[in-house]
């Protein structure tokens, strides 16, 4: 029986089960030369049946593949499951004007260096079939309302793509590893089974401190964000077919900024 009140209405269950582990190291050493280095690592592995039941994650689905099977089918990598991350960071306060008075001491002391260098393993996705607009229930798990894509996986080995950059031409090879599947089949390559490039990422900066009194001083800080303006892609096309399939549209992060700032502490 249908509410006129309503349009649609969305049932969220508590129906699903996810684990995590992870291995997290972290090494710090501090040198008496005003140097502080720290390390950390984790390894992590995120499983789940559903990452996101509300659809809001990119290049995941609330739906499941196959929902003529128990929930427990679709069990794979979580939609944000990050298998390694390492993040270095060190801080320089370096000693050269230490030993100066008046002037000098001015000018050469109160110099500090810092860093952050962060590198991480891509997230997964699952690979779509093509929609089939106009067509309902051409797949064991149907379509919303008739005129929308089936929600399954392609055919085949979908690890074996490689992602290319927006900035290129994509031509469709003669022969891909994936390919559709057959009606009222589902695909074979699964859920979240690409796993798409990572991000690497160092930002940096520099600071002069300036001290008039114990606790007054100027501090002229210079930094810069993504200092080696090294690209992180965004934006994968996961649905099969068309001129921008398998392509990055995106950046997940900005090119390089600088900025100059300046504070008064007291």
């Amino acid at each position: 029986m249908n509410d006129p009140r309503f349009d649609n209405v969305t049932q969220v269950q508590s129906i699903g089960s996810s684990s995590y582990n992870s291995l997290q190291v972290e090494a710090i050493r501090r040198f008496k030369n005003g140097l502080t280095f720290n390390a950390n690592y984790t390894w992590a592995h995120s499983l789940d049946d559903i990452s996101d039941a509300l659809g809001v994650l990119i290049n995941d689905s609330a739906e499941p593949l196959d929902a003529s099977k128990p929930i427990s089918f679709n069990r794979a990598n979580s939609q944000f499951d990050i298998r390694n991350r390492v993040v270095l960071s060190y801080n320089y306060d370096i000693p050269f004007g230490n030993g100066f008075h008046g002037w000098k001491k001015y000018l050469f002391g109160g110099w500090s260096q810092s860093g952050i260098f962060s590198s991480q393993s891509g997230l997964p996705t699952t690979v779509f079939a093509a929609p089939i607009a106009g067509i309902s229930d051409l797949l064991l798990n149907g379509t919303n309302n008739g005129n929308t894509a089936v929600n399954t996986a392609v055919d085949g080995d979908a690890t074996q793509l490689h992602p290319l950059p927006f900035f290129n031409t994509y031509t469709v090879p003669t022969t891909l590893p994936v390919s559709e599947p057959l009606l009222e089949h589902d695909g074979t390559s699964g859920r979240n089974h690409l796993r798409l490039d990572g991000q690497t990422g160092f930002d940096a900066a520099f600071s002069k401190r300036i001290r008039f009194t114990e606790h007054k001083y100027l501090q002229i800080r210079w930094e810069s964000f993504n200092l080696l303006n090294h690209p992180n892609f965004a934006g994968y096309q996961n649905v099969f077919g068309g001129s921008q399939f398998n392509t990055y549209t995106s950046t997940a992060t900005n090119a390089r900024q600088m900025q100059l700032s300046a504070r008064f502490i007291f």
